[in-house]
């Protein structure tokens, strides 16, 4: 595999190129440059592919003919008398120094030092840009040196550093700039130096590398240094490494205010590369920062290496800001030696992929900083240092840690093992400052000092254990949070001696609860102290009734008992759930969603008839906002609406017969709960009109299948969620009789709408104790309505502009109550209530209609349910009517 792409690298996207210059000057002395192609990688995982193609001749290339220092500027010291300029090259490489010191100097191809030694200086605010129709820049044996601010090089062509037998080196310092494409740091031939350097320092240098970094590419070493205050950034990629044995390419990000800045892209250390297996090094330090998407250590092949130093002290930490920290086909290794590695996002494998051993805390720790985001490590940390988490957001530990030194959580939330990890372990000691809180399923294997929050379990909601290897203690103003349920307690499990103090917080689970005993604390080597206070918090505003609680202490444990207040009551306690209301709201949405439907189809079998033997089609869209009151001490809830009816009808003798389909998406969000659902909703409907003198009657059958999901959040708990089906059945009658009185057309209607909703059971999850089992829900509706239209048309007989008024009273006469069965953990069973169906529905609407062409009608409406029994909506509607 070394002569050829791996299978892996040779399946990824392409991405990189780099050019071969060794007929650079062949190119130059023939007049035309040759066309070459190579095919890289990069850290991103993909290839690109850069082609050089064949460009025009040089018009003149001057050569620099001082061997000491002297001005760019100075037509004498070329060897044509002719200053470089956009159209005109320039080739140092006598031993000389050219200085550019003046602004708005230009050159075409710049070469330094290819075939012998040179240098080019950018001081006192000179400015040198190479024309973008050049080829690349090369730095070869010599350098380049751009000091001082407002000195600046810039280059939109590619920059290559390492061609040539000696120092290869580019400096930018005192707030230099430099703007290129992109960077080849060690070009890969054999005749390169091992000092190939790119050097950024100083307050306000700053290198734009265009697309991509390369640091190495040849069989010697290749650096790039950033330090004191400086910035260097690309908007692709940056690759550190190289090609050869013991070759590598190395990184330096060191000193307040450095900066390696990777927008959106990617970082790789040790890269497979041109057929050969690179080595790289990073190391970031002393207050240096790296920021990239990812970062990836032994990238595309086994024999490729990376290594990753992140170290700091207290005063000045190197930090690593990424989405994720991975290693790939190669070898990697991480040491953190007082580095702060930070989240750049949430993730579910933050760092991956790494052999046991290979991340390496060593005594300076890591500091891991979730930066207000939840991240989770299934790869294991070990090393004789320890672990600082920090900043706002979750860390999740899923594996074995064989740390040894002090670890604290300083702030958000350290969890060690989930509910699928119950075998991780943290390693060493481990405090829990006040601000913070540690849950889990696994075990610190040292002692615990909690002065923050310890929950046994994954969080509140769950019951569960969480083991201590040495000793526990907790402090005054420490609180350590237990999950009870009918059946179970959560536990803190102690192979040392537990020290009690604080707060003891119970939470109890929904489900009927008896006279019981659990044990919250169990301690090997004793227990001593107690709780200073204890709090407890029930579902639903409930209370233990007849039911009292109190904490006793053994010898080696801490109890949570609960016992009958008197010997002649002994009734159990029911303890309800919380936040219920939603899942009626679900049904209640949908049978009001499908009496809309129903009127819909009779307003349009009542008002539209066919023309005989003439086919037509109709489309009607919507947009609708519904709010439904809370009643009954039952929250509200909002409807926001959309969907389409579409239909074909056909006139048939005196009937006008139909068939629709459409589609309505719900989101529902309760007013006061939080808790969310949302209903996907397809339709299909039959109608039938016909008229009887001047009495028009219709009818309508349809039914929708329903796909419901609802939502119900608990802070620190999770999310109850769940989804399950429903079905609609709808159907309605309707007479009606227009008037013409002079120009207007006044048609009352009356009828009834029927329409009946059923739901499937379904089980919650993702909130543990808080998820409910929920039966299925059987909603009915049915309404009398009556409605009073006025038609009038404006314009001439072949394009009217047709107007519509109306006003509509419907009454719901079934039970309004709603109602829905849920089950807790335990099986207890309760009635979920929900705010009622509105009884009283008074809508007003207009509409407008236009004939644009003699077949097609289109119409504006809108149309508004005025709020009388705790219910309003506003909507509105476009609807194109052709006939075939």
């Amino acid at each position: 595999m070394r002569n050829q792409l791996s299978l892996r690298a040779a399946l990824r996207p392409v991405r990189v190129i780099r050019h071969d210059l060794s007929m650079l000057r062949q190119a130059r002395t023939a007049g035309a440059y040759r066309p070459m192609v190579r095919l890289t990688h990069c850290a991103c995982g993909t290839l690109v592919l850069f082609l050089v193609a064949a460009a025009p001749a040089w018009a003149q290339t001057s050569t620099w003919t001082n061997t000491g220092s002297g001005n760019w500027t100075t037509p004498g010291n070329w060897d044509t008398g002719t200053i470089p300029s956009a159209t005109v090259g320039a080739d140092i490489e006598n031993g000389g120094t050219a200085l550019v010191t003046s602004s708005g100097q230009t050159v075409d191809l710049l070469q330094v030092g290819e075939a012998g030694t040179g240098s080019l200086v950018i001081q006192n605010g000179g400015t040198l840009t190479q024309a973008s129709g050049a080829a690349f820049t090369l730095i070869g044996t010599g350098s380049l040196t751009i000091n001082g601010h407002g000195s600046t090089y810039t280059t939109p062509n590619d920059l290559i550093l390492g061609r040539g037998t000696g120092t290869n080196a580019i400096t930018v310092e005192n707030g230099g700039q430099l703007y290129t494409g992109n960077a080849f740091i060690g070009e890969g031939t054999s005749s390169v130096s091992t000092d190939i350097s790119a050097t950024v320092t100083g307050a306000g240098s700053y290198w734009n590398a265009g697309e991509f970094i390369g640091v190495g590419g040849g069989p010697n070493a290749a650096t790039l240094t950033i330090s004191d205050g400086a910035t260097v950034t690309a908007q692709s990629t940056v690759a550190i490494e190289s090609i050869g044995s013991g070759a590598t390419g190395i990184a330096t990000v060191t000193g307040p205010g450095s900066q390696l800045l990777l927008p959106g892209t990617a970082l790789a250390v040790g890269e497979y590369i041109n057929g050969g297996e690179g080595n790289g090094t990073l190391t970031i330090s002393n207050g240096g920062l790296v920021s990239a998407q990812t970062v990836t250590l032994g990238e595309f092949d086994a024999g490729t290496t990376g290594v990753l130093n992140l170290d700091g002290t207290s005063s000045a930490r190197g930090v690593l800001v990424t989405t994720s920290l991975a290693k790939d086909l190669g070898s990697g290794t991480v040491n953190f030696n007082g580095g702060i590695l930070r989240a750049g996002a949430a993730s579910s494998n933050f760092i991956s992929g790494f052999s046991a051993g290979n991340l390496v805390v060593d005594t300076g720790g890591l500091y891991l900083d979730t930066n207000g985001f939840d991240v989770t490590i299934t790869d294991g940390l070990s090393g004789s240092g320890g672990l600082t988490k920090i900043g706002n957001g979750t860390l999740v530990l899923n594996s074995e840690n064989p740390m040894t030194g002090n670890s604290e959580v300083s702030a958000g939330t350290l969890e060690v093992g989930d509910s699928s990890n119950s075998n991780a372990v943290l390693g060493g000691n481990l405090s829990v400052d006040q601000a913070a809180v540690l849950l889990g399923y696994g075990t610190i294997a040292g002692n615990l000092i909690n002065n923050g929050t310890v929950i046994p379990g994954g969080a509140p909601g769950t019951i569960a254990s969480l083991s201590v290897g040495g000793n526990y203690k907790q402090a005054s103003t420490a609180t350590l949070s237990i999950e009870v349920s009918p059946m179970s307690a959560s536990q803190l499990k102690v192979n040392g001696s537990a020290t009690l103090h604080g707060v003891l917080a119970i939470t109890y689970d929904p489900g009927t609860y008896t006279a019981t005993q659990y044990t919250i604390v169990s301690a090997a080597n004793g227990v001593t102290g107690k709780f200073s206070s204890t709090t407890s918090t029930l579902s639903g505003g409930a209370n233990l009734g007849t039911l009292q609680s109190s904490v006793t202490y053994g010898a080696n444990n801490a109890n949570l008992v609960l016992a009958n207040a008197s010997t002649t009551t002994t009734a159990p306690v029911v303890v309800a759930p919380n936040d219920t209301s939603i899942y009626a709201a679900l049904g209640t949405a949908a049978v009001m969603n499908a009496q809309g439907t129903t009127a819909a189809l009779l307003d349009r079998s009542g008002s539209n008839p066919a023309s005989p033997g003439a086919p037509a089609g109709w489309i009607r869209a919507m947009g609708e906002q519904t709010n439904v009151g809370g009643s009954n001490g039952e929250p509200g809830v909002q409807a926001n609406q959309y969907g389409f009816l579409a239909g074909l009808e056909q006139r048939l003798g005196d009937y006008t017969l139909g068939v629709a389909g459409g589609y309505t998406h719900t989101n529902l969000d309760e007013q006061v709960t939080g808790d969310s659902g949302v209903t996907d909703t397809l339709r299909a409907a039959l109608y039938a009109s016909r008229w009887l003198g001047p009495v028009g009657v219709s009818g309508t059958l349809g039914y929708g299948l329903d796909f419901l999901s609802q939502k119900r959040p608990f802070a620190g708990v999770g999310t109850a969620a769940g989804d399950h089906m429903g079905q609609e059945f709808a159907t309605g009658a309707q007479a009606s009789l227009p008037l013409t009185l002079g120009s207007v057309v006044l048609t009352p209607r009356v009828g009834l709408r029927y329409a009946y909703f059923h739901a499937t059971g379904f089980g919650e999850s993702g909130a543990a104790a808080q998820d409910l089992a929920v039966s299925t829900d059987n909603v009915h509706s049915l309404q009398p309505y009556a409605e009073l239209t006025l038609d009038k048309a404006f314009g001439d007989a072949l394009k009217p502009v047709n107007v519509q008024l109306r006003v509509g009273y419907a009454r719901e006469v079934l039970n309004a109550g709603r109602a829905v069965s849920v089950a807790s953990q335990d099986g207890t069973l309760f009635t979920a209530p929900g705010t009622s169906l509105p009884r009283g529905y008074l809508t007003t609407g207009i509409s407008i209609g236009m004939q644009p062409v003699k077949d097609l009608a289109v119409s504006l409406g809108y149309d508004t349910l005025i709020n009388t029994t705790h219910a309003s909506a506003q909507a509105g509607t476009v609807r194109a009517d052709y006939r075939f």
